[in-house]
């Protein structure tokens, strides 16, 4: 989601102003101390959206190529077509990522399947359809963890959560599929449904997990108590917002904490000294 070289101009601005109030790792780490810390703790891999920057994403060659850099798992975003077909696509429109136009809510499958999903990224994948979520399921089959993030923030899709569930099941996919969201209703609809289907929720902005300061935070953070969501077992943070006060209230409450987007080494080790316990990349064969 951020390019290399901007995303670490805007860590180690955030890592200064911030470090006071959020116990963040001093940016003075060394590369040492960073390669000693990797050696020592195992994380999850996580290729986002299959695996962006190495082929067209949320396709079944970005899932191919991710699950092929040995990830553990590989996130994809799911839509609902006006027909009632949950598709594989991060934006609710078809345009950015094919040669299409429209919300995919007013778009029908039959006509989503015919775009062009991959000459965006490059010539070599000209041709590449948006996978339907079925497609992805079958072309995962277990051999890795399917992330599967609901997109409704607008409540386009008012019996998506069913149509995930039912399709999980359908797969044969319950030990292998974990669904996450940012909205926390469409989690507890999921739960609902199936409470032994695994959940993660995301964050985009500062959360605070630790409600004996929730009097204390600025309102630019979300104060979010875990113990009132026993059943989601993970949280995933926008990176710069994953210092080590975050992830170790979490860790209190037995829960982890994953990092979302990581694509370069030095971003990536300073998590891991904060105690991070995974990471969320584009490029899994970079990260690991």
């Amino acid at each position: 989601m951020k390019k290399t070289i901007v995303g670490l101009f805007v860590m180690v601005i955030t890592l200064i102003s911030c470090s006071k109030d959020e116990n963040l790792v001093q940016t003075t780490t060394s590369q040492r101390e960073i390669n000693s810390f990797s050696s020592q703790k195992a994380i999850t891999i996580t290729g986002h959206r299959g695996a962006a920057n190495l082929a067209p994403e949320n396709t079944i060659s970005a899932l191919n190529a991710g699950i092929s850099h040995g990830v553990q798992r590989v996130e994809i975003d799911v839509h609902v077509t006006s027909d009632g077909i949950p598709i594989v696509m991060h934006d609710d429109s078809v345009d950015r990522t094919t040669n299409g136009t429209g919300l995919v809510k007013d778009l029908t499958y039959e006509y989503i399947k015919t775009l062009d999903a991959g000459s965006h990224f490059s010539e070599e994948f000209k041709g590449e359809k948006v996978p339907t979520l079925d497609e992805a399921l079958k072309a995962v089959n277990g051999r890795a963890t399917l992330l599967i993030e609901i997109k409704n923030d607008k409540g386009y899709y008012p019996e998506i959560e069913q149509k995930v569930v039912d399709l999980i099941h359908q797969n044969n996919a319950l030990e292998w599929s974990i669904v996450q969201s940012f909205e926390t209703p469409t989690l507890e609809n999921v739960h609902n449904i199936d409470p032994t289907i695994e959940l993660h929720k995301l964050f985009m902005a500062k959360v605070n997990f630790n409600q004996n300061e929730a009097e204390n935070i600025d309102a630019k953070t979300e104060n979010f108590d875990i113990m009132e969501y026993e059943y989601i077992s993970e949280y995933s943070i926008f990176y710069l917002f994953a210092t080590k006060n975050v992830i170790d209230s979490a860790h209190q409450e037995g829960k982890k904490v994953n990092a979302w987007t990581v694509n370069d080494s030095i971003t990536a080790g300073i998590l891991k000294l904060n105690g991070i316990d995974g990471l969320i990349t584009d490029s899994p064969d970079r990260i690991k």
